[in-house]
């Protein structure tokens, strides 16, 4: 349940960082997202 929110809560926060970075068109911000859509899913599975 905890490792479920804790998930959610980086979802949202990669989803942001995915908006910010297409809509000002910053690569850095895509980066970001990127790899806390990795931690997420590292997170999900361990």
């Amino acid at each position: 349940m905890e490792v479920k929110m804790i998930n959610q809560h980086m979802m949202n926060k990669a989803r942001r960082a995915a908006r910010e970075a297409l809509t000002k068109r910053n690569a850095r911000k895509w980066d970001e997202a990127n790899r806390i859509m990795r931690q997420a899913a590292a997170s999900a599975f361990n």
